[in-house]
């Protein structure tokens, strides 16, 4: 027999710290694309366009519905450009 004790963890509980760590998750990536963007020289927009893909590519592969990504990347994907356009 084995010394390793088994013990029950709640759904409710489980759930919770899921959704903490996914906030957490989508706060820091949405918070370092705006950061990359903003460290980058305006004069380097290429490479800024190329941030802002790499961002995009990884924000789309997700478990939503087809319908859901493709509305999200497209607003992420506009207030990217507008903001690195400023910048």
């Amino acid at each position: 027999m084995s010394d390793i004790e088994i013990t029950y963890v709640p759904d409710k509980t489980t759930h919770k710290w899921v959704t903490l760590i996914g906030l957490v998750a989508a706060i820091t990536y949405l918070v370092a694309a705006i950061w990359l963007i903003w460290v980058i020289p305006t004069r380097l927009f290429a490479v800024k366009l190329g941030v802002l893909t790499v961002f995009l590519i990884i924000f789309g592969i997700t478990t939503a519905t087809r319908s859901e990504v493709l509305a999200a990347t497209a607003t992420y994907a506009a207030v990217f450009i507008v903001y690195a356009g400023r910048g």
